[in-house]
């Protein structure tokens, strides 16, 4: 087989796999433009590099004629991948493969900026291995690029790219243990783009929620011993104002809610450790009602939202019941303006918080994430036209209608449910957990009243499928590469620099 056949088939490999790992990063049209220009490249190589390099240079400036710190990371892989695609339609020399194999390391430090989970280290390795044997064909085609290898000279070279990768692995974990850590990325604000990957919102718009519990993508995960389903309520934040369409003004108090820690191990008491993805705000979720413990450190990473990903650990003091003692009522009464008469009727036939209760979970209302009432008065169409709707639909209508009856009353957004990880011991919560319920306040005590949990069992029940189990399995090396790879600290080098003293 001639070499630069050879070379140029593990060049697209290398390419290709650094594409697989990045794509949901790169316009479609990028992706097309590069499956193209690997195409032609078979029939045709462009022997004319000023017009190319001309093309390349107007590219890389409409790529970055707006750029801003939230725009930098995906504009430079814009670039790299487009110039990736006019190195294939070059005629290529040494030079040029070489190229195109920093291109794809760009495009690499690039996706890590982005994207830094395990799949980090299963696509690194293939690209490292890959490029090393492309590297050593890279030498015979230097040499003669009319040269033909036959099958033992091939082989021989994935044996001598095996041995040189293999034998870099110990010297890689020992810089990786050895090297200072910094508790701030040097790099960190330049990976912006990965904040709002939640879903979660401090502004419930009736019927959006759906779009959320739709999602599948993990929100958090935490470490604990296993519960009951039905007292897994993660606790976000509440919310207090009602227009008639949305839910607003949270209410979340980040020096009284929140306590600071030194960037140390702490005695404090704690049953929950978990392991925040990044989202565009910076509510800390926990177990009902608990208290927060954060060390400082990360402390500058959610002031303006969890930009990445963060621990904290949180100690449950309440379940379902809150004692506080609240002096202004008035805003936990409050009722939007032109509210249709036939809701404050209903409300006021009911009266109590168990007959709205037990009318909103009878047989006649049902749950559904489906043609949701969306009107100028989505709440009148819920309770009198359609009569089924998401959570936020069956919080809202018990929340108002308590309200009608001088019940304070708010409304909680956060999560309910999750999937445990026997193994790991830990729950993981996804979008698709996403929750709304109410607190009315009585005697002195928030109670948490929840009128859609017994009418959506599909939260609640969860398959044990093999391609479940095997997720929840693949999610564990998630979780532990988290733990031990991004999350290893310069307090970790300490501790193990000690246990060698």
């Amino acid at each position: 087989m001639r070499i630069d056949l050879i070379l140029k088939i593990f060049s697209i490999a290398v390419v290709l796999t650094g594409i697989l790992w990045s794509y949901k990063f790169i316009p479609i049209y990028l992706i097309i433009f590069i499956f193209l220009a690997i195409i032609l490249s078979f029939k045709i190589e462009i022997k004319n590099r000023k017009v190319l390099n001309l093309i390349s240079i107007l590219a890389v400036l409409i790529f970055f004629r707006k750029i801003s710190l939230n725009s930098i990371v995906t504009s430079g892989i814009n670039s790299v991948c487009f110039l990736i695609g006019i190195k294939f339609l070059e005629k290529k020399e040494y030079r040029d493969y070489m190229q195109i194999y920093a291109l794809v390391i760009f495009l690499t430090a690039g996706i890590t900026l982005l994207d830094f989970n395990v799949k980090f280290l299963i696509y690194l390795s293939i690209i490292i291995f890959l490029s090393t044997i492309s590297a050593i064909f890279l030498l015979y085609f230097d040499v003669d690029k009319n040269l033909k290898i036959d099958k033992s000279v091939i082989f021989s070279t994935f044996s001598i790219g095996s041995l040189i990768i293999s034998s870099s692995i110990p010297l890689m974990i020992l810089f990786f243990l050895i090297l200072p850590r910094l508790d701030s990325p040097i790099f960190n604000f330049l990976n912006k783009e990965t904040s709002g990957i939640i879903g979660f919102t401090d502004r419930v718009t009736i019927g959006n929620v759906s779009k959320i519990q739709k999602n599948d993508i993990i929100a958090f995960r935490v470490k604990m011993q296993k519960i009951p389903v039905k007292d897994l309520y993660w606790r976000g934040t509440s919310l207090t104002y009602f227009d008639g369409k949305s839910w607003s003004k949270p209410e979340y108090n980040f020096k009284k809610d929140i306590i600071i820690l030194p960037n140390e191990i702490f005695p404090v008491k704690f049953d929950q450790e978990i392991f925040l993805e990044p989202y565009s705000y910076n509510y800390l979720f926990s177990l009902d009602y608990s208290k927060i413990f954060l060390e400082k450190k990360y402390l500058p990473f959610i002031k303006k939202g969890v930009t990445r990903k963060i621990i904290y650990y949180a100690h449950k003091i309440s379940s379902g019941k809150i004692k506080e003692k609240v002096r202004n009522l008035g805003k936990y009464l409050q009722l939007p303006k032109n509210l249709n008469s036939k809701i404050i009727e209903l409300a006021k036939k009911l009266k109590t918080p168990e007959n709205i209760y037990r009318y909103l979970t009878s047989s006649q209302f049902h749950y559904t994430l489906k043609n949701l009432p969306v009107s100028n008065d989505p709440l009148y169409e819920f309770l009198f036209s359609k009569r089924e709707g998401n959570c936020e639909y069956f919080a809202t209508a018990l929340a108002i209608m308590l309200r009608i009856n001088k019940i304070p009353s708010r409304i909680v957004v956060g999560f309910f449910g999750g999937e445990y990880n026997p193994i790991g011991k830990y729950y993981i919560i996804r979008e698709s957990n996403a929750h709304t319920w109410v607190e009315m306040y009585e005697d002195g005590t928030w109670v948490r009243i929840d009128p859609s949990i017994r009418i959506f069992p599909e939260k609640i029940s969860y398959s044990n499928s093999p391609l479940k189990k095997l997720k929840i399995y693949f999610d564990l090396i998630n979780y532990y590469w988290f733990i031990f790879v991004v999350n290893y600290s310069i307090e970790d080098q300490i501790r193990i620099a000690l246990k060698f003293q």
